[in-house]
C-alpha cells in the first residue's frame, strides 16, 4: 500500500477540519527539517561519488579530501540536531504537555509534509492514537490501534501497539486486558531495541499491570501505594493523580478525593482527565471490535528483526551506491 493510501486511512479517522494545520510549525520546523535532510543527502551522495572516483575521474587533492572529512560530521551533526529539534516540538504536546489538540494538528501537518519521504506508519498510528486518546477521542484512538494490526512486525512496533491498547483498556477499567498487555510486553521487551521510549513505556506498562491486579482484587490501598512515585512530565503527573483519585474514591477517603480532583482540574489542560473527575462523567462506549489489536503467539515470540516496509529505503541506498561506483565506468 502506498504512503498516500496509508495517509488516506488516517484522514478517514481524523477530520482535518477539526484539527487545522499549524502553519507556523509546518513552515518553520518541518520545512527546515526537510531542507536540512535534503542537504544531508546531497552532501553525502556528492562526497561519496568523489571518494569513489578519486584517482579515476578526479585527481587526488589532499586539501579537498580534508574538507570532505570535516564536512561529513558537520552535516551529520546539523541533520541530527534538526531532527531532534523537530521531534521535541512534535512529542512535547503528545507525551509531555496536556494539550493533545495541538499535538494532533501538529502531527497531521508534519505527516502531510513528509508523505513522499520515509514514513514509519506504525509510529504515526501510535503517536496519533496516543494524542487522540489523551484528548478523549477514544473511538478514534482505537481506530488508529486497529490500523497497527497490519503495520506492526517488529518487537518495538508491537510494544507501541500494546501500550496504546493498554491505555484504552485502562480507560474502560478492563483490568484483564491491562494485565495481558503488561505480560505481552514482558515477552516482547527482551527482543526489542532498548531506546529511551521503549524503556519508559515498558516501565509504565508493568506499573499499570501491577495497578490492575490490585484493582481486580479490590486491594485499592495497595493500588494507591503503587502510584506514589512522582513523574517528571506534566501529562504523567495528571494521569497519576487521576488514578490516585479513583483509588481514593474506592477507599472513601474524601480528603484525598478532593486533593487529587483539584490537582487534575488545575493541570488537565485539554485532556479527558479534567472531565473524568467531575460527577456524572460517562465514558465512551466500547468500539465494536474492541480491543482492536491481537498478536499471535508465534509473532509474539519471534517478531521480525527489521520492518519489511523499510526494505525499500535500504534497496534505494544500495542502488545509489552501485550507480556512484559503476555509472562513470559505463559512460567512460
Amino acid at each position: 500500500m502506498s504512503d498516500k493510501e496509508e495517509f488516506g486511512k488516517i484522514r478517514q479517522i481524523v477530520d482535518s477540519d477539526e484539527y487545522p494545520e499549524e502553519r507556523n510549525f509546518a513552515d518553520k520546523v518541518v520545512k527546515k527539517f526537510n531542507r536540512t535532510r535534503n542537504l544531508f543527502y546531497i552532501v553525502i551522495i556528492a562526497e561519496s561519488f568523489y571518494l569513489y572516483q578519486v584517482g579515476k575521474l578526479f585527481p587526488e587533492n589532499i586539501m579537498l579530501e580534508f574538507v570532505i572529512v570535516i564536512a561529513i560530521p558537520v552535516i551529520c551533526f546539523m541533520y541530527l540536531g534538526q531532527r531532534n529539534a523537530m521531534r521535541r516540538e512534535l512529542n512535547r504536546y503528545i507525551f509531555r504537555e496536556c494539550r493533545p489538540d495541538i499535538a494532533i494538528s501538529r502531527y497531521l501537518s508534519f505527516v502531510s509534509r513528509i508523505i513522499n519521504k520515509q514514513v514509519a506508519w506504525n509510529a504515526v498510528q501510535y503517536n496519533l492514537g496516543c494524542a487522540l486518546y489523551r484528548y478523549g477521542r477514544i473511538g478514534k484512538a482505537h481506530a488508529c490501534l486497529s490500523l497497527m494490526q497490519e503495520s506492526c512486525e517488529t518487537a518495538n512496533s508491537m510494544m507501541l501497539a500494546e501500550h496504546l491498547k493498554l491505555l484504552i483498556a485502562l480507560y474502560y477499567k478492563d483490568y484483564d486486558t491491562v494485565i495481558s498487555c503488561a505480560e505481552e510486553a514482558n515477552t516482547l521487551y527482551p527482543k526489542a531495541v532498548h531506546n529511551i521510549w521503549i524503556k519508559k513505556i515498558y516501565g509504565d506498562m508493568q506499573r499499570a499491570g501491577d495497578y490492575a491486579k490490585c484493582c481486580k482484587n479490590n486491594d485499592y490501598a495497595q493500588a494507591s501505594s503503587i502510584l506514589q512515585n512522582t513523574n517528571e512530565r506534566p501529562l504523567d503527573e495528571v494521569t497519576r493523580n487521576y488514578y490516585l483519585f479513583l483509588t481514593a474514591r474506592e477507599l472513601h477517603d474524601f480528603e484525598k478525593i478532593e486533593t487529587y480532583r483539584d490537582y487534575v482540574r488545575r493541570h488537565a489542560g485539554t485532556t479527558w482527565y479534567g472531565q473524568a473527575v467531575e460527577d456524572g462523567f460517562v465514558p465512551e462506549d466500547k468500539p465494536e471490535n474492541y480491543p482492536g489489536f491481537y498478536v499471535a503467539s508465534e509473532k509474539l515470540n519471534k517478531p521480525r528483526k527489521v520492518d519489511r516496509s523499510r526494505f525499500k529505503y535500504f534497496l534505494i541506498g544500495v542502488l545509489i551506491a552501485l550507480l556512484l561506483y559503476f555509472l562513470p565506468r559505463l559512460l567512460w
